[in-house]
């Protein structure tokens, strides 16, 4: 039975569908992948055309729509496909293709969708079509949309209850991850912001003093104590997560558990960052290590720092990066 379950994420899904059929709406035969990192310097000689901040009504909508042309033309002519196109692309297909539609209607019979209240408006065009032939039972919290700034929709549940007429399962008093604790109303008492108790169970609330480096021992013997509840649980597969608001106590925090104050112990831990600049970086450096002396090995070491300087910044450049990109390519010319 468990072999006739398939746990896949919507862009793995969407994938590989436009891989098989994307010909069927003009996509070139042979497709790649375009990444975020690859995407941005793509991108960047676009973006730098605007200014990073303050730009009026008709400067976003100009930004935008030369932002997709250049995507569409990148998909479309050389095959290189961006994330945010997969749903745009799958949801064609299904909505062009009856044939399409059956056959992946056979192939997945039943299809549960987690997080469904995240879904966007290109995702949300895929689900519909997917419900003409398949079951669809659709998993969503509507207190927990994180994804508003990626298309998320408050009304997406109502549209789904109007498109499909589905039973409706309440499990808000139902807890199986943290049972026996107050946790999850602590969580939703905080979205909300009204305290509805004076005390949580499973919920512990320390305070320490403003200053740094209190702070920061406060936040490693906290971890400690985190993780010996966990390995001392009997529990396998378990984590800890600390979680903070921003990049800069991102990398504040990481810093910290690599190299705690007061002579504490390190803690081994993996920080979740933006990967745009991690990945171009990592290009750089893999192809200094590389042996080669000719002209060609230099030049293109020299547009990889150039791709760096351009894309570390995603989806918004820095003003500052693009303009060191530009003087690199024309300290390299000027010397060639």
């Amino acid at each position: 039975m468990r072999r006739r379950i398939e746990v896949d994420t919507y862009h793995a899904f969407f994938w590989r569908l436009i891989k098989s059929h994307g010909y069927l709406v003009g996509l070139p035969r042979r497709l790649r992948v375009l990444a975020p990192p690859d995407e941005a310097v793509v991108l960047s000689a676009i973006r730098s055309q605007f200014p990073a901040k303050g730009l009026s009504v008709e400067q976003r909508t100009a930004r935008l729509s030369a932002i997709d042309a250049e995507r569409m033309r990148l998909a479309m002519i050389e095959g290189r496909v961006c994330f945010d196109y997969y749903a745009r692309f799958a949801g064609d297909l299904l909505h062009r293709s009856a044939r399409l539609g059956r056959l992946v209607g056979t192939m997945y019979p039943y299809v549960i969708l987690d997080e469904f209240q995240d879904t966007n408006a290109s995702q949300w065009r895929v689900v519909q079509a997917l419900g003409t032939h398949s079951t669809l039972a659709a998993l969503a919290d509507p207190d927990q949309r994180i994804f508003d700034w990626l298309g998320a929709d408050p009304e997406r549940l109502a549209q789904f209850r109007a498109a499909f007429n589905p039973e409706v399962i309440d499990l808000t008093n139902s807890n199986y991850r943290s049972s026996g604790t107050d946790i999850a109303r602590f969580g939703d008492d905080i979205l909300s912001g009204e305290f509805r108790q004076r005390s949580y169970v499973g919920v512990d609330i320390a305070t320490f003093r403003a200053f740094q480096a209190p702070a920061l021992t406060k936040l490693v013997t906290t971890v400690y104590a985190a993780r010996s509840r966990m390995s001392s649980s009997g529990l396998s597969g378990w984590s800890v997560a600390v979680l903070v608001p921003t990049k800069k106590m991102t990398r504040i925090v990481s810093e910290a558990l690599s190299h705690p104050p007061s002579g504490l112990t390190p803690v081994a831990h993996v920080a979740a960052l933006d990967m745009e600049a991690a990945v171009l970086a990592a290009e750089v450096i893999a192809w200094v290590i590389q042996p080669g002396a000719t002209n060609s090995h230099c030049q293109l070491f020299i547009e990889l720092v150039c791709n760096f300087y351009k894309g570390k910044g995603g989806g918004e450049p820095t003003r500052a990066a693009l303009d060191e990109a530009r003087r690199i390519e024309a300290a390299h010319n000027e010397y060639l």
